[in-house]
């Protein structure tokens, strides 16, 4: 510490003052007995003075042993901390050879994967072209899900890896409805307009509608394309009535007569 403590700069003072008056004082005590009593006063006086240096030396003795070990104490304290200085350098160090060898990992995966890019877009197309042949539930929204998929890939916004497994998402959800049965709310185009009716879906094979006003009709297959077909005929419309119920009732089991919406089968055997 460069600055003097206040204490020790008073005491030093004090010491210097108190050597001085000391020497006369004890040239006055040495006095003879005929030495006047003022005299003698002032030598008892300095005397007094003399213990009270003492005293202060004593005190800044103590002062400076307080101030040493302190000033080791810090001395430790920034060998302690200049230690962990070093070590937090050496983690950081670490961590960042870590991020690097992390980045390259990550980018020779990216470059990987890159290869898939071709395989997805193919998957998508063929995947597309097999909703748009098939029965036309829900058709725009199937498509347009495959579609978003290779638009966010496109854009980078998914990983090829991501975008292979929504692909195949998508196809899991075909291999559902071709499984699965039941009533559905679908929009159907009835007279020219756009209208939200009740459908009973069999798998994706056949599936018959039912409008709010009670008329009935069915998608039929011819080929490879669907055409949407009203019934007229009373006997068609109550089978179809009977579907719908026993879906309603949650009747999944029994024989059920509906009308032949697929296409007749040529050649072979009987």
């Amino acid at each position: 510490m460069s600055a003097k403590h206040p204490l020790i700069s008073r005491l030093a003072a004090a010491f210097a003052l108190s050597a001085v008056v000391l020497g006369a004082a004890h040239t006055l005590l040495a006095a003879p007995a005929s030495t006047p009593r003022s005299t003698r006063s002032l030598a008892a006086a300095l005397a007094r003075l003399r213990t009270d240096v003492e005293t202060l030396s004593s005190q800044i003795q103590t002062k400076r042993t307080d101030m040493k070990t302190e000033l080791q104490s810090v001395a430790r304290q920034k060998s302690d901390l200049e230690l962990q200085v070093k070590r937090e350098q050496l983690r950081i160090a670490e961590l960042r050879k870590k991020i690097t060898e992390h980045k390259k990992r990550v980018a020779a995966i990216a470059k990987a994967q890159q290869a898939l890019n071709p395989v997805i877009h193919k998957a998508a197309r063929e995947l597309k072209y097999a909703i748009a042949k098939t029965l036309p539930f829900k058709r725009v929204e199937r498509q347009q899900a495959v579609a978003s998929v290779i638009q966010k890939l496109d854009a980078k916004m998914i990983s090829p890896l991501d975008a292979l497994g929504r692909i195949w998402a998508r196809v899991e959800d075909e291999l559902r409805l071709l499984r699965e049965s039941g009533l559905y709310q679908h929009v159907l185009r009835i007279d020219g307009k756009e209208r939200l009716v009740e459908v009973a879906r069999l798998g994706t094979v056949m599936m018959y509608y039912r409008t709010k006003d009670g008329r009935y009709g069915m998608m039929r297959r011819s080929g490879q394309t669907w055409t949407q077909v009203d019934l007229t005929s009373r006997k068609k419309k109550e089978q179809v009535a009977k579907l719908f119920d026993a879906f309603k009732k949650q009747l999944r089991v029994g024989l059920f007569r509906v009308p032949n919406g697929l296409p007749k089968v040529t050649g072979g055997t009987k």
